[in-house]
């Protein structure tokens, strides 16, 4: 039996492939700059209102998502003037960030059980950062390493609520989960908007 899950989840995963080639064209696409921001909002307001559900995608994930894209892709527009590094930082960056929140979850799961399919799956999110190191400069290398590891500790935070001090309350997760996302993604935001693209010869 096909899981649509699986196939939504790879299908999303792979799109991060696009991406890493969009950021390093050299054509010009800032004429989709005014229709992308047109079409997310559209996209939002139009989930919001239908209240569409994909298997185990719920309207929160949609809407969440597709306004940490919109924003970020903003933020480095006004950044770099290049749509293309934007909009692929915006869809590259969340993506990482699905990751990175989830962190300490990730790494107590492989500690505990191993590396299971899962856990390889989960990986996929970061299939962009090899190449995202290539393209930017960070200055200051120590700062950034800085940043990561704040982030990773508030990731820790998760597993620490829910398994030492044994908080078990539904909103609580809900809004807890969501602030960690946001400030996971606010400091991949601040460390690839103080970096600088490298120049590149393709």
């Amino acid at each position: 039996m096909i899981d649509l899950l699986q196939i939504i989840l790879y299908v999303i995963y792979f799109q991060q492939i696009f991406f890493m080639v969009l950021i390093n064209t050299k054509k010009n696409i800032d004429k989709f700059q005014i229709p992308f921001y047109i079409y997310s909002l559209t996209f939002i307001i139009v989930i919001a209102i239908l209240n569409i559900n994909i298997d185990a995608i719920k309207t929160h994930h949609l809407i969440s998502y597709s306004i940490f894209v919109l924003i970020t892709t903003y933020i480095f527009d006004r950044k770099f003037k290049q749509f293309n590094v934007a909009i692929s930082l915006g869809f590259l960056l969340v993506f990482i960030n699905s990751y990175y929140w989830e962190s300490g979850l990730h790494i107590i799961a492989i500690l505990n059980v191993g590396f299971t399919s899962n856990n390889i799956q989960q990986l996929l999110h970061l299939i962009s950062v090899p190449l995202l190191l290539k393209l930017f400069e960070f200055d200051n290398k120590k700062k950034t390493i800085n940043y990561f590891l704040i982030g990773l500790l508030f990731s820790f935070s998760i597993p620490i609520i829910m398994i030492d001090l044994k908080i078990v309350n539904d909103i609580f997760y809900f809004y807890y989960m969501y602030l960690i996302r946001i400030i996971c993604l606010t400091i991949l935001i601040k460390v690839f908007y103080n970096s600088k693209m490298r120049e590149t010869t393709s």
